[in-house]
């Protein structure tokens, strides 16, 4: 019973990309276009798996510079091998184990996009319409990476430099995060 559920997902998967295909080719969804920023990197040709360790070390980022507190909505879809965040603290509860991958990034790769409708200057039907109509839980995430990067560096950009904090310091950080599933 459990390969006839399993084959059932399988289906419904094979079932969304292909409408998702077609209602791109209609026109009806399509990719945002890349915003080249200071540090803004072209991110829609990785994995999911590296798109979402790259989230949240840039959610990690925004938390520290804008003293942001992450809710606890967003942070029970942290991965648990992603606990040495710095600033994140992890989630009161994780997800399940049983809980599918899949589903816990397409759900960060819609949860993350309303932290940066706050961020300024936005028209918030617009924004989220945008995020509504980009195909694909990849896709998505590729997109808020690159608006997350964008404005972490234009935040950046716009603080005094601390004294001892060094971009090399920054990227030891980048180590300290492995891959997760």
């Amino acid at each position: 019973e459990e390969q006839k559920v399993e084959n059932m997902n399988v289906d419904n998967d094979n079932d969304s990309i292909e409408l998702e295909k077609q209602l791109e080719n209609g026109g009806l969804i399509a990719l945002p276009p890349f915003i080249a920023g200071p540090e803004s990197v072209n991110r829609r040709s990785l994995d999911s798996s590296t798109l979402e360790r790259m989230i949240w070390n840039e959610l990690d980022e925004f938390c520290r510079i804008t003293q942001f507190t992450l809710p606890e909505e967003i942070r029970c879809l942290m991965p648990p091998s992603c606990i040495k965040l710095k600033t994140i603290n992890p989630p009161a509860q994780f997800l399940s184990n049983k809980y599918p991958m899949e589903r816990r990034r397409r759900r960060l790769s819609y949860s993350a996009p309303s932290l940066l409708e706050r961020t300024g200057g936005f028209d918030r039907m617009t924004f989220r319409q945008m995020w509504f109509n980009t195909p694909g839980t990849r896709s998505r995430l590729a997109v808020v990476l690159e608006r997350f990067e964008l404005i972490n560096g234009l935040i950046r950009d716009n603080q005094p430099q601390q004294q001892g904090a060094s971009k090399h310091d920054e990227e030891e950080d980048d180590d300290l995060f492995g891959q997760f599933e």
